[in-house]
C-alpha cells in the first residue's frame, strides 16, 4: 500500500509541468493561436524563476510568471498584430527561449535553489485529507504547485463552459469575424488569453527549477513543453 501511495505520489509531481503548459497551450489555442513555443515558455520560466529565487528567495513565482508572459508577448507580438505565422514563431519562440535560458543559466550551473524558497514551495499536507489511504498522500500530501494546477484546471473548465467572456474566447478561436461582428475586441481578447497562458507555461518550467529539481541545468524542461504541445 505504501508502495502504490509513493507511486502515485511521484507521479502527479511528475504529471504537474505537463498540466501547467497543457493549461497554458489550452489558452492560447482557444482563441485560435496554435503556440508551439510552449517549450521556450516554460524554460525561461525555469530560468527567471530560478535566478529571482537564488538571489532574492521571495519574488521567484513572479519572476517565473513574467518570464512566461515576456516569451508569450512575443509570441503575441508577432502574430496577433504583425500576422505573422503561427509555426514558425512558436518554433522560433522555443528555440530562443532554450538559448537563452541555457546562456544566461551558465553562472548558475549546479547550484542549488535556497532552502527557504523550496520549503515554502515544497510539499504541505493537507490536514485530515491526507490521512486517506493511498489518494491521500497522492493528492494531499504534495507541492502548492500541485493543488494550483488541479484548481487551474477546474477553474478553466467552468470558465469556458459557464462564463460568457470564456464563451467571446472560444468564438474568436472558432470565427473571429463573427466575434468582430459580436463587439468582442478580437486582438484584445487574443492578447489577454495567450499571456495568461504564458504565465502558466511559466509556472510549469518554475515547479521543475524550483520545486522537482532545485538546481539549475540546461535544457531542464527536457521536452516536456512539446509533450504539453
Amino acid at each position: 500500500m505504501n508502495e502504490l501511495s509513493l507511486f502515485l505520489q511521484l507521479s502527479v509531481q511528475l504529471g504537474t509541468p505537463f498540466l501547467l503548459g497543457t493549461l497554458g497551450g489550452i489558452l492560447c489555442e482557444k482563441v485560435g493561436n496554435l503556440n508551439l513555443g510552449i517549450e521556450g515558455m516554460m524554460i525561461l520560466g525555469a530560468f527567471s524563476g530560478f535566478a529571482a529565487g537564488f538571489h532574492t528567495a521571495t519574488l521567484a513565482v513572479l519572476a517565473a510568471m513574467a518570464g512566461g508572459v515576456g516569451g508569450a508577448l512575443i509570441y503575441a507580438l508577432i502574430t496577433v498584430t504583425l500576422k505573422g505565422n503561427q509555426t514558425v514563431t512558436g518554433f522560433a519562440l522555443t528555440i530562443f527561449g532554450t538559448g537563452f535560458a541555457n546562456f544566461m543559466g551558465k553562472r548558475y550551473s549546479s547550484q542549488i535553489m535556497d532552502s527557504a524558497v523550496t520549503v515554502a514551495l515544497g510539499t504541505h499536507s493537507i490536514p485530515g485529507l491526507s490521512k486517506i489511504p493511498v489518494l491521500g498522500t497522492a493528492i494531499f500530501s504534495q507541492s502548492l504547485f500541485v493543488y494550483f494546477s488541479i484548481l487551474m484546471a477546474v477553474a478553466l473548465c467552468f470558465y469556458y463552459q459557464k462564463t460568457r467572456f470564456g464563451l467571446a474566447a472560444r468564438m474568436v478561436g472558432e470565427s473571429p469575424a463573427t466575434a468582430d461582428a459580436s463587439g468582442i475586441n478580437v486582438d484584445a481578447c487574443k492578447y489577454i488569453h495567450i499571456l495568461l497562458g504564458g504565465a502558466l507555461c511559466g509556472l510549469g518550467g518554475a515547479y521543475l527549477s524550483l520545486v522537482y529539481v532545485p538546481y539549475w541545468q540546461d535544457n531542464i524542461t527536457a521536452g516536456i513543453g512539446w509533450i504539453a504541445v
